[in-house]
């Protein structure tokens, strides 16, 4: 570029989900012009608050928050930005891309009694000792995973909340997750990390991704560009060895290679965090009363398909940590205020 290029980025008082002093080391070595802007959660409750209006539909991936927020940041400075959506789909970025081809295959040979008696004596080392950021979310995951029946079932449990549907609607219908008999999964000629590579642009990057990112710029008014979903990139690198784009521990290898002409090695090989938000933290702190009313007896009566009794309980169960899913309490949180703004 001939002009200074602007750089934006969102940070957090929480040290786990703050990545903003790495986005301004990286900013100083390449020189740009960098705004960084710390979202508090009394501030979130804004912007909570606008999210029925700019998806128009409920929507629950939590990272719309920040990323509603960098939008309006970035419109007051610029009137096109560029992203990286599509980086991790098309290099093999994501944590699951990894773990999948490295160890999955040797997982779901196991009989599941084996998988939980392995689990259940690693699980403490690996919250201690990994190099993974938020480790017990992870764990989490894994616990979900290990009971797969197949590939396809793998995924899903790898991508999708699998809320028991049963204890929070009133229907005698088990609802199936629409992730199922996905077509990737019939492609014998890729291996697993392709074919969740594959799954998840066509459907995470999709329906997801590109909606989030989508909806909060030009909810502002702010035109965004996706450069490695050129289908030219797509086409070329589709055809490219797995082992440039995934290697034991490592992905993205093609791309971190093209970032050590500019880079330190330490800014480049750091553990993955997305684009989260503190959410436990701020629900069962300054955002508990606004959720709290939402999940009153007198907001869930609006919802004829919902089991109020259910919900409640679910909910005091997370405040009292007894147990509870933080990404369940999101999605009826999120159903609730876009209903609310209806």
């Amino acid at each position: 570029s001939s002009q200074q290029v602007k750089t934006f980025s969102i940070g957090f008082k929480e040290k786990d989900y703050d990545e903003s002093k790495i986005a301004r080391k990286i900013s100083d070595i390449l020189k740009t012009d960098h705004t960084n802007y710390e979202l508090s959660s009394e501030e979130a409750i804004t912007y909570i608050k606008k999210m029925g209006s700019t998806f128009d539909e409920p929507f629950a991936d939590s990272s719309q928050i920040p990323m509603k927020l960098i939008c309006e940041l970035a419109r007051k400075n610029i009137t096109v930005a560029l992203t990286g959506d599509g980086g991790d789909e098309i290099f093999g970025g994501y944590n699951r891309h990894i773990l999948s081809n490295q160890y999955w295959p040797k997982i779901k040979i196991l009989p599941k009694i084996i998988r939980k008696i392995i689990f259940f004596m690693s699980s403490p080392f690996y919250t201690s000792f990994s190099s993974i950021s938020r480790p017990k979310d992870k764990l989490s995951k894994i616990k979900e995973i290990i009971n797969s029946n197949d590939d396809n079932d793998f995924y899903n449990n790898l991508i999708s909340n699998n809320f028991d549907t049963n204890k929070f609607l009133n229907t005698n219908k088990k609802q199936k997750s629409f992730l199922y008999n996905l077509p990737e999964f019939e492609n014998k000629k890729l291996n697993i990390s392709e074919q969740l590579m594959l799954a998840d642009l066509s459907n995470y990057l999709k329906d997801d991704i590109l909606v989030k990112s989508d909806r909060s710029s030009m909810s502002v008014g702010l035109e965004i560009r996706s450069p490695f979903l050129d289908h030219r990139i797509f086409e070329f690198y589709s055809k490219v060895p797995f082992n440039y784009k995934v290697n034991k521990n490592v992905g993205k290898i093609t791309l971190k290679n093209i970032l050590t002409q500019s880079l330190p090695h330490d800014l480049i090989e750091r553990p993955k965090m997305g684009f989260s938000i503190p959410l436990n933290t701020w629900l069962r702190g300054p955002l508990k009363n606004w959720a709290q009313d939402l999940l009153s007896s007198e907001s869930l009566s609006r919802c004829e398909f919902i089991n109020s009794k259910s919900v409640i309980k679910i909910w005091n169960d997370y405040i009292g940590k007894k147990k509870g899913n933080v990404n369940l309490i999101w999605s009826l949180l999120m159903y609730l205020e876009w209903l609310n703004n209806q």
